[in-house]
């Protein structure tokens, strides 16, 4: 009967033992894309892109401003020819601060001989994206549509020497 009683008691024991460990596992651990420094989880995104008419970079310069997703500002001009820029990025870190500026400013001098048809296309369209996880999503975008002739681009250049495609400063 003692023997009974003792390994009936051993196997109680043994039970509480293996509830207790089982009790102690780490429940509250979540399995998340984070926690795998393999896997980084991009929070943020910035996306900007400006198409221009295929004249405009002959009679202006188009000048952008721009903060990258690490904070620092950059400064471009597209090439004369150029019709296209673009920016992209991602990163894992919350970013609350957005800029994208764009500016036509007329050039000083500009070849007269540049004449490849009777009209001019000073066209633009833009389209900024910007994401964060405490800002949301905010877009901007547009599209300017202008052809000049070619016996009005002179006074067209006068009368429009700057002009604001995009102020795009985003702050939360």
């Amino acid at each position: 009967m003692k023997k009974l009683l003792t390994t009936a008691a051993s196997l109680l024991l043994l039970m509480a033992a293996m509830l207790t460990l089982t009790a102690c596992g780490d429940d509250n651990k979540k399995n998340s894309p984070s926690d795998d420094p393999d896997k980084p989880q991009f929070n943020t995104y910035a996306h900007y892109r400006l198409d221009v008419g295929s004249d405009l970079t002959h009679f202006y310069d188009v000048n952008i401003t721009y903060l990258s997703l690490d904070g620092i500002e950059h400064k471009v001009t597209l090439d004369e020819g150029q019709t296209e820029w673009t920016f992209d990025a991602t990163t894992e870190y919350d970013v609350p601060v957005f800029k994208c500026y764009m500016e036509l400013v007329a050039k000083s001098e500009y070849n007269d001989a540049y004449t490849p048809a009777d009209y001019f296309d000073f066209s633009y369209h833009y389209k900024c994206t910007a994401y964060s996880p405490t800002v949301g999503i905010k877009v901007s975008e547009n599209t300017y549509t202008n052809t000049v002739e070619r016996d009005k681009v002179d006074q067209f250049v006068h009368q429009n020497p700057t002009r604001l495609i995009l102020d795009f400063p985003q702050e939360y």
